[in-house]
């Protein structure tokens, strides 16, 4: 069976360097930073020349879910209890990328697709200013591109195997990311993994 994004895919699975790896970004309007590097033409130039030709890079600004107040029935009696909805436009993104709500967001997915099926990993993305969401963005792309640079050319067209080979990528990436926030707390060692 065919997946929703297979059509939207093919063009670039036919590029003879391409490794069958895409990486999307995704946020929300609350993310003005990450908008904000996304919508400047030289820093998406920039991440687009970091990314390379193994791999395409995407980009979706989604709406942003809210909190709704449920419970308590007539005279206010009962318990108030807040729930996320999320706006029936986000909902067939969010379940490609098996996504629960654009609360996660922003964060970078890479994804391949293989014989119908999405495989995907995440790195979030730390939206502080904008200098920091395009070092958090260039860092997870070059991870992902140097770790691809050493799929094999026969292997080159083999989703699977490249997604894995990127996978591992993002799980080291990820782990490095919770040792340097660990080692900001330890007096002295901040320094050593800034």
């Amino acid at each position: 069976m065919q997946h929703k994004l297979t059509p939207h895919l093919q063009k670039f699975k036919d590029d003879e360097t391409f490794s069958g790896v895409f990486g999307v970004i995704l946020f929300t309007n609350e993310h003005a930073n990450v908008r904000s590097v996304l919508e400047d033409q030289i820093k998406w130039e920039q991440l687009d020349e970091v990314s390379g030709d193994k791999f395409v890079i995407f980009s979706s600004r989604m709406e942003k879910g809210r909190y709704k107040v449920s419970g308590g029935g007539r005279g206010g009696q009962g318990l108030m209890k807040q729930t996320w909805q999320e706006p029936n436009e986000n909902k067939e993104l969010l379940e490609i990328f098996d996504i629960s709500s654009t609360e996660k967001l922003p964060l970078i997915c890479f994804f391949a697709e293989v014989c119908g099926n999405v495989h995907q990993c995440q790195v979030k993305i730390d939206a502080t200013d904008e200098n920091t969401v395009l070092k958090s963005l260039t860092d997870a792309i070059k991870d992902v591109k140097n770790a691809l640079e050493f799929v094999k050319s026969e292997d080159v067209h083999d989703g699977l195997c490249a997604f894995r080979v990127a996978d591992i990528a993002v799980t080291n990436h990820n782990e490095w990311l919770v040792v340097k926030r660990v080692f900001k707390y330890i007096p002295g060692l901040g320094r050593l993994v800034a």
